[in-house]
């Protein structure tokens, strides 16, 4: 019972966060996007530190309740930090982008899954303590990414007549330009 709610709550989190932030977000204005996704890793790193607090004894209810938060925050910041590589990416290099997007992020999360088995098992720390050391990891990640944010790095630094000037365009012969054969034409 305790882990299929736990299970549930992941899916709830996963099917109301990308929606809802959705309604926020634009690729037309990618800095948004990418504020998204910073805050997005903030609100997962603030539930696991939540969990860690060990409120009230850490009732199912709870539990419940902080695993939607980090997982509505995981789920959006997958999405939105896909939608960015997609979009920054030239499209000559973009398979190998999200190729190496998608492999590092396998990694990352057996490697989660190594580190906190081994913190569990041979460390033998409690549940609590091994969300403190992830909320941990999930701030410095969350401070880093949100410096270079402010510092106006990613989509920060695109303005929206960027955006326009970059885009493919047709000359007056209806010729396509070398920047619109470079993108690979229409898609």
């Amino acid at each position: 019972m305790r882990m299929g709610a736990l299970f549930g709550a992941v899916g709830v989190g996963c099917l109301i966060g990308p929606p809802l932030v959705d309604q926020f977000t634009s690729l037309q204005r990618p800095a948004t996007v990418q504020v998204a996704a910073v805050a997005a890793l903030g609100l997962s790193t603030m539930a696991c530190a939540l969990i860690s607090l060990n409120l009230l004894g850490n009732p199912l209810w709870l539990l419940c309740c902080f695993t939607v938060l980090r997982s509505f925050g995981v789920a959006v910041l997958w999405i939105q930090a896909s939608l960015l590589l997609q979009e920054l990416s030239a499209p000559e290099y973009l398979g190998r982008v999200l190729s190496m997007d998608y492999g590092l992020a396998l990694l990352g999360e057996a490697a989660n899954a190594i580190v906190t088995g081994r913190l569990r098992d041979a460390a033998h720390w409690s549940p609590e303590q091994v969300c403190a050391w992830l909320a941990t990891l999930g701030f410095f990640f969350t401070a880093a990414w949100t410096v270079y944010t402010c510092r106006g790095g990613g989509a920060m630094s695109l303005s929206p007549a960027a955006k326009k000037a970059s885009e493919p365009r047709q000359t007056d012969e209806d010729e396509p330009t070398e920047n619109w054969r470079r993108k690979g034409g229409y898609r």
